[in-house]
This record gives structure tokens, sequence and C-alpha cells, in this order.
């Protein structure tokens, strides 16, 4: 009655002490045990919340951050493609060197952000919801060119849920689309295309 409550609480604490922040101890024994267990539990779960809403801070922080730096680069290209001076061509190319070293820095964040969160389960998401909230996003980014970014397929009016963990399709489409628009001539088209095809849906 004694030592098993004990081997339970040493469990939570290794695990714990490994990164398991969803550890928790069963409240069981003696009285001591169980004050000492729930103790324990509480703490687990305040320290637990702290670094979850830490997490998602330096998450949306950095996402948000991304378009914004996109769209700066993408002018800084452009007055440097009509400027003929030299040395106003010196700072802008400096200027936009800085923008790429703060894109990578906030790319980092977020790629440590999202390791370090807590793996979720796949769920049903509503897959032309995602494409419609990201496509909004890299409008303005892309209109900066000219460039055109067009929605088309045998699903554009139909809401197919897919399996998926919340967040990652938004980041497949975020790099996805930021890749387009890097090669993307001024004037250009970037065509997103979802197809429904028997049992599985395809974007392309």
């Amino acid at each position: 009655r004694i030592t098993a409550p004990l081997r339970e609480l040493n469990s939570m604490a290794s695990k714990f002490s490994d990164g398991d922040l969803t550890a928790r101890s069963p409240v069981t024994g003696p009285p001591e045990t169980q004050t000492l267990a729930r103790t324990l539990n509480q703490g687990a779960e305040r320290l637990d919340t702290l670094v979850a809403s830490q997490r998602i801070f330096v998450a949306d922080a950095s996402h948000q951050l991304r378009t914004p730096l996109t769209a700066l680069r993408l002018s800084l290209d452009n007055i440097a493609d009509g400027v003929d001076d030299e040395f106003v061509r010196e700072d802008v190319e400096q200027a936009t060197a800085e923008v790429v070293r703060m894109s990578r820095l906030v790319n980092g964040l977020l790629v440590l952000a999202r390791a370090e969160a807590k793996v979720t389960a796949a769920e049903p998401l509503a897959l032309r919801d995602i494409v419609d909230e990201r496509l909004t996003v890299w409008r303005p980014a892309a209109d900066e060119r000219g460039v055109t970014i067009a929605l088309r397929g045998s699903v554009v009016d139909d809401r197919p849920s897919v399996l998926a963990s919340p967040g990652h399709l938004d980041q497949v489409l975020d790099n996805v689309l930021s890749n387009a628009l890097e090669v993307s001539p001024d004037g250009g088209r970037i065509t997103v295309e979802v197809e429904s095809r028997a049992d599985t849906v395809v974007l392309s």
C-alpha cells in the first residue's frame, strides 16, 4: 500500500523529466501520498498550460509575420528592378538581405514552435475552408506583383472533409504558395486546384 503509490509518483516524475507534460499520477495510497499526488498533478497542469500558451503565442506571432515580410520583400524586388541609381540599388539590396534574414528567423521560430507542440490527432477538416483562408492571406502579397491566384476544381462548390492534424494543411499551403510567388513572373498566374477522386481529394 505504501510503495505502489510511490512507484506511480516516480513514474510520473520520470515522464515529466523526459518532456511529457501530460503525465499525471493516480491519487491513491495513504493520505500523505494522495496529497503529494494532487499537488504534483496541479503543478503539472499549470506548467503544461503555461508552456502550451507560450508555444501558441510563438507560432501565431511567427505565422502572422510571414505574410507582411513576404510582401515587403516583393516590394523591394520591384523597387530594385526600376532603379538605375547604383547607391539606391545598394541600399535596396541591403534592405532585402535584412528582410530575408528576418524571414529565416521567423520561419525558424515557426518550425521550432510546431516541433515542440504536442502532436494532435487527425480529425475531419473542411478542406475548402482552409484553402479559402490561405488564399485570402496570400492574395495581398500576390497583388503587389500583379500575380493572380485562382481556385478551380471539381469540388469548388463542395465542402469535402479530409483527415489531418489541425494546422498542418495550413503550413503545407503556406510553403507551396510562398514558393510559387517567389518564382512567378510579374503579372503571372497561380492556380490552386481541388479535385475529388473516389474517396480522396487531390490538392495541387
